[in-house]
């Protein structure tokens, strides 16, 4: 009998159990780090910028000379100089002065703001501005984007292009990231057969499961192995400690039910590996359960496709992002398009299709058993429909996370 959790004390036992893996890091170059999560802070070895430095094209001066003007009273400048840049200025800004400066151009000594290039008129060897200009107006200070010493990324981050930016302005060339967790796939079941083989014989179906996993796994982890197992006791069991001396996640599919022929579960067991979860109150997936010996984690997900895919994204994948990851995981908010069903009493994971209509994204739920692989292809999402209610309405804005 299965002492089923909910879905939502599932995740809590899930993150209590996740702290037990040896979370290792890797040092990688930033121009492969995108993607990737920081092991570390990364802290400002500088100011940044290093300098005070223009914000727009235009000319360096005394923000009080400026004060009164207007485009029927300008200010009057003598254009003293042009700064550089990637070069120091050998002249001061004295009052009435002026010196043309590009964007990111140094602010010369005396200067405290910059007038924009649209604001002035060029007189050969004056400059009339027309608009009065504040303290550091269009100037970007030493230190105001990071002072030295300041965390300029958190541990936790999932990094994207701008982050990489970031870090070559801040010098740093490599980080350390989470390292790749090592998963061993084990598949089972006297139907299943390599997928090399092209003619079947009655009842006989090929091992999709398999490479389900293996294409969610390597996004971002290893794949340290795989067994194809009958429903025998003994090679499940063998397949297991296998995947316990080569890996930090076992992931069994098929043989978590219970059933004459389901040995999974007492594999697991004589592995020395103690059951925690043994049965979870949501559709499809009710019979999974995950085990712990040690460092290492045991997830027997349910033989069904649907049931394979989903239980790898909620709770393996999407628990992992959850421990190491500072940032939610991506979601998508789209319109019902037609009523989804959902049985009462179980979180439903009801697979969905997008589309946009005139600017708005519409979700179609995927009425299918979990096994019929060609309609769960077309499938770009999943909603999640709480145990505590019996639907979603057609026009309902729900969540939708991505598959792909």
């Amino acid at each position: 009998m299965l002492n089923v959790v909910t879905y939502k004390k599932a995740l809590e036992l899930l993150e209590e159990n996740f702290k037990y893996l040896k979370w290792g890091h890797i040092d990688v170059p930033i121009h492969l780090a995108k993607g990737k999560v920081l092991f570390e802070d990364i802290l400002a070895k500088e100011d940044i910028p290093g300098f005070d430095r223009s914000s727009m094209d235009g000319y360096a001066v005394k923000s009080k000379d400026t004060h009164g003007a207007s485009l029927s009273i300008p200010a009057f400048f003598n254009i003293v100089g042009k700064v550089e840049m990637g070069k120091d200025t050998d002249f001061e800004i004295k009052s009435g002065d002026c010196a043309y400066i590009p964007t990111g151009g140094k602010i010369p000594k005396g200067a405290d703001a910059v007038m924009m290039i649209e604001h002035t008129e060029n007189l050969k060897n004056q400059m009339l501005g027309y608009k009065p200009l504040h303290v550091n107006e269009n100037v970007i200070g030493k230190g105001e984007d990071l002072k030295k010493g300041e965390v300029a990324i958190k541990k936790g981050t999932k990094l994207n292009a701008m982050h990489i930016g970031l870090l070559a302005s801040l010098g740093i060339s490599k980080v350390k990231i989470f390292a790749p967790l090592k998963m061993y796939i084990i598949s089972t079941g006297n139907e299943i057969v390599d997928i090399e083989k092209q003619n079947l014989e009655e009842g006989e179906i090929r091992d999709s499961n398999r490479y389900i996993l293996e294409s969610f796994i390597l996004e971002n982890h290893i794949v340290a192995g795989f067994s194809l197992c009958k429903d025998n006791l003994e090679e499940i069991e063998n397949a297991i400690k296998k995947g316990l001396e080569l890996a930090d996640i076992v992931l069994i599919s098929g043989g978590s039910s219970v059933g004459a022929k389901d040995f999974s579960h007492a594999a697991v067991e004589n592995n020395g590996a103690t059951i925690f979860i043994d049965g979870i109150a949501i559709k499809p997936g009710k019979p999974t359960f995950v085990a712990r010996k040690e460092d290492k984690l045991i997830f027997c997900l349910a033989g069904h496709p649907m049931a394979v895919g989903i239980g790898y994204k909620l709770f393996v994948d999407n628990v992992i992002n959850s421990y190491i990851s500072n940032q939610n995981k991506e979601v998508l908010h789209a319109k019902a398009k037609i009523n989804f069903p959902s049985s009462s009493g179980r979180t439903t994971v009801m697979p969905v299709e997008l589309e946009t209509i005139n600017n708005t994204l519409y979700a179609t739920p995927l009425f299918t058993k979990s096994s019929v692989m060609s309609t769960l292809a077309k499938s770009q999402g999943y909603t999640l429909i709480d145990a505590n209610i019996e639907g979603i309405y057609k026009d309902e804005t729900i969540e939708v996370y991505p598959l792909y």
